[in-house]
């Protein structure tokens, strides 16, 4: 056996190189988790009694308040947090279309959500305007997961490449 100076280095295989989480992929996964935590927030009081999002739209359902044609989306509201799931899934798996349509997905039905119940006479409550916001950027960053690849490289971080001027 000789000493550690003389012994000779076994190269190890290298591991396979870690993909990178780009800030859209960490924003796209915390704005859709914000989205889905704000929804068990208060949203509106009624009396001395506040209600989350779900409360809510059951309350709404079972007192026949729901316009028509959104009865669907009020029995499926409670999937919310499901649709949300997958956006973050699909991210972590780097499957951009798929985390993007259930971002935009997701936050959309929230918005609409939201804004009913900001459109009612109960009291809003800070759930509901952390939602519509978490929802609006939930949108923004879903259609830009959307985007081909390309067409996000298109402008580099350091902004728009300069073009030659013409000649004279």
């Amino acid at each position: 056996m000789g000493t550690l100076a003389t012994m000779s280095t076994v190269a190890l295989p290298r591991a396979p190189r870690a993909t990178r989480a780009t800030l859209g992929e960490v924003g796209l996964a915390a704005v859709v988790a914000v989205g889905v935590g704000s929804a068990f927030l208060p949203w509106a009081a009624s009396g001395r009694a506040e209600r989350n999002s779900f409360e809510l739209v059951s309350l709404a359902e079972q007192l026949d308040l729901l316009p028509r044609g959104t009865h669907v989306l009020a029995v499926l509201w409670p999937a919310l947090p499901l649709l949300a799931s997958v956006a973050v899934a699909a991210t972590v798996l780097s499957r951009p279309r798929l985390a993007g349509t259930a971002a935009v997905l997701s936050g959309a039905w929230s918005a609409a959500v939201a804004i009913a119940v900001l459109r009612s006479p109960l009291a809003p409550r800070p759930g509901v305007g952390l939602a519509l916001g978490a929802a609006a950027l939930s949108i923004v960053l879903g259609a830009g997961r959307l985007l081909p690849a390309a067409a996000r490289r298109a402008h580099p971080p350091g902004g728009p490449r300069e073009r030659p001027a013409p000649p004279a």
